[in-house]
């Protein structure tokens, strides 16, 4: 009996994360829309140091996982 009540609370924990999840990635959607019409928005920078660390890793065959 309390395994099934377990489960049912699991899945209710897990469906309200993911409307809450679901909920802050649409407002996020929102502001980056009114913030690229508003001409603020840029995105995120590149990160040019860790490219290059990444590409002399590569080529020096560091890659192994």
């Amino acid at each position: 009996m309390f395994g099934v009540i377990d489960d049912m609370l699991l899945d209710m924990l897990a469906a309200i994360a993911r409307r809450d999840y679901e909920q802050r990635r649409d407002g996020q959607k929102q502001g980056i829309a009114v913030a690229k019409a508003a001409g603020k928005y840029q995105g995120r920078k590149a990160d040019i140091k860790r490219y290059e660390a990444i590409n002399r890793m590569l080529a020096s065959g560091n890659w192994a996982l």
